[in-house]
């Protein structure tokens, strides 16, 4: 049975569909142990899009094989008013993080919740995107067998709750929430995983609120930041190909071509014939042969095709010192400055949104194949960019989890993200998380006797690692003297074999 309150839609040819009042449906909802619940929206961005098209309430009571739901149009009906028994009620829901913050747009906040989309990933832990899909469809499938059709989703999102399809097509996201869960608990339970449930659940409203509130990004700092690596990606570039143009060696890498300058017409028609380096920087496979030429070793094993590559990544060069040191600095400060001009750039002045003049993006608290959390996405946010007048494709969700970290620019950049008034900046972070679980795991002695002294297991690494460099820098120093060095031994840190 479907019920919908409403003050302005008539349901009565509307057959298996039924007005109920508004405290009735309160009833309702209070006498159920468990709600399954949904919002439908105009859009995907809360932060822009501020209000929802309805809210659905569900419960399957398994010992009488009885379905209900209910359908609330907020076209008509105060969301406020129901508040409390969203506040109140063990809620189920599928990507309960989408609807907790169309939630806080109203002032409610829902704590005890069970997110099905959540608890099939830690199910499927160690899964890649290519090989399993976390979708509302895909999951009932996968559980109960049930094909779920979502084509009618786009044209609610646009026409509201204004049809017989639309509030059935609403009810149906809380008909099968309850099964799913059933299902996810009886496999989580074969496989000891229920306080994993438990935990990830938990963390749910807080990921929500974290998005829901954004960071603020200093625009003006923001922006001299950009023009001062702007300028020094320029340098970079101009000296890269000075320094080809300079090298006997490279002179393969060296166009003499005759082309026509056009640049004002009292050189129209005449020719240069200045040589020129026709390299493309950002193209490894132009570059690597210009690192082989110079005596640089840039093979690498491949695992997947189980022969060798060639790879100019910074973990392959940045050890090769003494071999010419000059283009090798060079080169990893072009790269620097290139990835600083296009990955922290203008993005993020294009995520700001207008109305909180903050940075609202996504955090994916299981977001890797290892379960760690991750950050940003390349989908475009439709809802800001149309707002901003801007291409949605030059919209998307920057990555809040990977913001330059060393040298100056690291600070600066960092700097730039600051607390406005009222607010304070808290920055916390574990510390060695993976060597004190390696530790545990595997009872080493001298980092558990490290840990419980206080040492800095990175500055330990390096010390161990290297020897003959920091052999005059006290263990506790290694950080402020060579972070270098440091940053280095994370590699031997983090290494497991089998």
């Amino acid at each position: 049975m479907i019920y919908l309150v409403t003050n302005r839609l008539d349901c009565s040819q509307w057959e298996g569909i039924e007005l109920i009042s508004i405290e009735d449906s309160l009833a309702l909802i209070a006498s159920w142990p468990v709600v399954q619940f949904d919002t439908e929206t105009p859009g995907l961005d809360p932060r822009v899009v501020k209000k929802c098209w309805s809210f659905q309430f569900g419960y399957k009571d398994f010992k009488t094989g009885k379905d209900t739901q209910i359908v609330v149009d907020l076209e008509s009906i105060d969301a406020l008013l129901y508040k409390e028994a969203i506040e109140k009620s063990n809620l189920i829901l599928q990507n309960a993080k989408f609807d907790l913050k169309f939630l806080f747009n109203y002032g409610i906040i829902a704590r005890r919740i069970y997110d099905t989309m959540i608890v099939e990933q830690v199910l499927y832990l160690g899964y890649g995107k290519k090989q399993i899909s976390f979708n509302l469809h895909d999951i009932l499938l996968r559980h109960t067998g049930i094909e779920l059709d979502k084509s009618f989703q786009k044209y609610i999102a646009y026409r509201g709750l204004n049809s017989e399809q639309a509030v059935r097509y609403a009810a149906m996201d809380v008909v099968y929430l309850q099964d799913i869960r059933r299902s996810q608990v009886l496999i989580g339970k074969s496989r000891n995983c229920l306080k994993a449930f438990a935990l990830e659940n938990r963390f749910v409203p807080a990921i929500a609120y974290l998005e829901w509130c954004g960071i603020h990004l200093d625009e003006n700092k923001w922006r001299a930041r950009m023009s001062v690596n702007e300028k020094a990606l320029e340098k970079a570039y101009a000296d890269l190909n000075n320094y080809v143009l300079t090298n006997p060696k490279l002179t393969e890498f060296v166009s003499t071509s005759t082309a026509a300058e056009m640049d004002s017409p009292d050189t129209e028609g005449l020719f240069s014939f200045e040589p020129m380096c026709y390299v493309d920087w950002n193209s490894p496979q132009q570059v690597a042969p210009i690192f082989k030429k110079l005596g640089f070793d840039i093979s690498v094993f491949d695992k997947e095709k189980g022969e060798d590559k060639d790879s100019i990544s910074e973990k392959v060069l940045q050890f090769q010192t003494g071999i010419d040191d000059y283009f090798l600095n060079t080169y990893l400060d072009y790269k620097g400055y290139y990835k600083s001009v296009s990955s922290y750039g203008q993005g993020h002045l294009n995520q700001i949104n207008p109305y909180t003049g903050r940075i609202h993006t996504e955090f994916r608290q299981i977001g890797t194949v290892t379960g760690r959390m991750a950050s940003g996405s390349t989908k475009a946010n439709k809802d800001l960019a149309k707002i901003k007048g801007l291409r949605p494709d030059l919209v998307t969700y920057c990555n809040m989890q990977n913001l330059p970290a060393r040298g100056d620019d690291g600070k600066i950049a960092r700097a730039c993200f600051t607390a406005t008034p009222g607010n304070v900046f808290i920055s916390c972070d574990y510390s060695s998380e993976e060597s004190r679980v390696q530790a545990d795991v595997w009872n080493e002695k001298s980092l558990l006797d490290a840990f419980a002294k206080g040492i800095d297991t990175h500055n330990l690494y390096a010390k161990l690692c290297f020897p003959d460099e920091l052999v005059d820098v006290d263990v506790g120093d290694v950080k402020d003297k060579r972070p270098d060095l440091r940053q280095k031994a994370k590699s031997a840190e983090f290494t497991v074999t089998e």
